[in-house]
């Protein structure tokens, strides 16, 4: 019986080995954006830029001392920053 359990036992790990191993291959070929993700990503950050670029010319109708300048530039802020981030990750995982 004893004989039995141990090889069992050794069986069941062989195959739990297996089994990770091929899941372990699966994935390190499949991670990362595709070629499509990366070019929509680049897309999409340039769309934000191209917005950011309108508010500034809204930004600069507006006299200086104005309390309306405060929500252009909050969006253009928040537009660039979306942006940026955007470009970090196409330079991290898509060059």
């Amino acid at each position: 019986m004893r004989r039995f359990l141990i090889i069992a036992t050794l069986v069941l790990y062989s195959l739990m080995l297996v089994a990770c191993n091929s899941a372990s291959n699966k994935l390190s070929k499949n991670i990362g954006p595709t070629k499509q993700d990366c070019k929509e990503l680049a897309q999409g950050a340039g769309a934000l830029l191209i917005e950011a670029d309108k508010l500034w010319d809204e930004l600069r109708n507006i006299p200086e001392n104005s309390s309306e300048r405060h929500e252009p530039a909050s969006k253009i802020k928040w537009l660039t920053d979306i942006a940026a981030n955007y470009s970090v990750y196409y330079e991290t995982f898509c060059k």
